[in-house]
């Protein structure tokens, strides 16, 4: 879903959880404590940025992910994209935090760095869709080591 804009306007950096009003601050202490924890959401957020950026290397523009947290039940929303390359995570989508590494995981960081080339679900978006795909088998095949170095508590998680 591309919602990106108004996610991206909601969305928070983990180290932000503390700002905001106290009812805010509590639901966003509950929903890391529920995800895993500080530790494991960074980690999640750690490898979303680090997949995401390499499905963005593969274009010559320089474009940048950077990854944000955001609460998008209310919009019926895993995750959203924005215009600045801004992927927001549902932290109130609880399988996106106990099965990172898992398919509808990758698939929604896949679907998501989509809407980069193509805001909206048309022929285009399907089309990167199909060139994500087979970028992102490459970066798995290629950065195997490093996932199960780096990542390698996420993947315990999504086995």
């Amino acid at each position: 879903m591309n919602g990106g804009d108004a996610a991206a306007a909601g969305g928070f950096h983990l180290e932000d959880v503390e700002r905001g009003d106290e009812k805010l601050v509590q639901t966003r202490r509950k929903l890391i404590a529920a995800a895993g924890g500080t530790e494991h959401v960074q980690k999640v957020i750690d490898f979303a940025r680090w997949f995401c950026q390499k499905l963005l290397d593969g274009y010559d523009d320089g474009a940048v992910c950077s990854v944000k947290l955001s609460l998008l039940q209310s919009v019926n929303a895993v995750a959203t994209w924005s215009q600045d390359d801004v992927l927001s995570l549902g932290l109130d989508t609880p399988w996106l935090w106990s099965d990172p590494l898992g398919e509808e995981s990758l698939a929604t960081y896949i679907h998501e760095a989509a809407h980069s080339r193509a805001a909206h679900h048309g022929r285009d978006f399907h089309k990167e869709l199909e060139t994500l795909a087979g970028r992102a088998v490459r970066i798995v095949l290629t950065n195997a080591g490093h996932i199960q170095q780096e990542f390698a508590a996420l993947l315990e998680r999504s086995r």
